[in-house]
């Protein structure tokens, strides 16, 4: 963090404070990134429809207009200079699907094997699974049923398939 003086306006409506910059070494299209500190700092009010801030000075009332067509070449030049893949740089593999007999895409198993939680080897369970931090003291609350229409019940029941036979999620029976 640097402590650097800041100055918006011209003129006899310029005002100047003095901010903390945290300065970071990476790609970006903006020069600077003004948070919600710096804008109170100077009492701004910001009319994002007429890309303008105004903001109240000794001398009067200051403001600063934005450029859309300059903030369109900063933005185009700042991904022109981004960082681009290395030709001979790995890609991520993904699924290969297939068409199943209704038409609609599905997933080819031969191709995805091995890409399943189950059968995935090396890391501990302690460090992929996820616990509730739940007090085993307090009695469960039942919720209400959720009722959906016969089509939604349908997907519903799918999805919970398929994550089921992921390994995902598994069936739990509470005591009513």
């Amino acid at each position: 963090m640097i402590l650097l003086p800041l100055t918006l306006g011209t003129g006899h409506t310029r005002r100047t404070c003095m901010l903390k910059f945290l300065v970071v070494d990476v790609p970006s299209a903006y020069n600077v990134i003004l948070g919600r500190p710096t804008l109170n700092a100077f009492q701004v009010v910001i009319s994002m429809y007429h890309m303008k801030i105004k903001f109240s000075t000794p001398g009067g009332l200051g403001e600063v207009q934005g450029d859309p067509l300059q903030s369109q070449r900063f933005y185009i030049e700042a991904v022109r200079k981004g960082q681009k893949r290395s030709s001979n740089e790995a890609l991520e593999e993904t699924p290969s699907y297939k068409r199943g007999k209704d038409g609609e895409l599905e997933e080819d198993p031969e191709a995805s094997r091995g890409t399943r939680p189950k059968d995935l080897e090396g890391i501990d369970l302690e460090v992929i699974t996820h616990h509730l931090n739940i007090d085993p003291q307090v009695k469960p609350v039942k919720q209400k049923k959720r009722h959906f229409g016969p089509k939604k019940d349908k997907i519903i029941q799918a999805v919970i398939d398929k994550l089921m036979a992921a390994g995902h999620v598994e069936e739990i029976q509470f005591p009513e």
